[in-house]
């Protein structure tokens, strides 16, 4: 229930002073991913080059939701006999990064307590999402 889009298969996990990290071959200017039971510990930094581009705390990300943070709570895909969802006390979602201005990463970390799936890389231009979080991030 905490872990995978869906709530199967495999997902990536790291927990406490832990971390890992994603390579690309290439640099990229977009970046998203299925965040699962996401908490006040998750934390994603994206670097080029060895050099810190963008540092992501979700802890601010999900305060940022204001109101409609109640939406993501609870795993949707994990319905429980009574009706509610499991693990309805922290936020499921897929979280989009936009890098503007030429902007881009080579490398993405990872650290804290943190479930990630389906992670998506490429070179997106167009900026979508249902929240704007700031000038990188937005949420589905």
């Amino acid at each position: 229930m905490y872990g995978g889009a869906g709530s199967s298969g495999k997902y990536a996990y790291v927990k406490g002073r832990d971390f890992y990290e994603l390579h690309l071959d290439r640099p990229a200017s977009y970046f998203g991913l299925h965040v699962s039971a996401a908490d006040d510990s998750n934390i994603m930094r994206f670097f080029n080059h060895g050099e810190k581009v963008f540092e992501h705390f979700l802890k601010d990300f999900l305060e940022r939701l204001g109101e409609h943070r109640a939406a993501y709570k609870g795993n949707k895909t994990y319905k429980l006999w009574w009706g509610g969802y499991g693990n309805n006390k922290e936020e499921y979602l897929f979280i989009n990064c936009f890098f503007p201005n030429g902007v881009v990463y080579d490398r993405v970390q990872f650290a804290g307590t943190f479930e990630s799936d389906n992670h998506t890389v490429g070179n997106r231009t167009v900026m979508s999402g249902r929240y704007v979080m700031d000038s990188y991030v937005l949420v589905d």
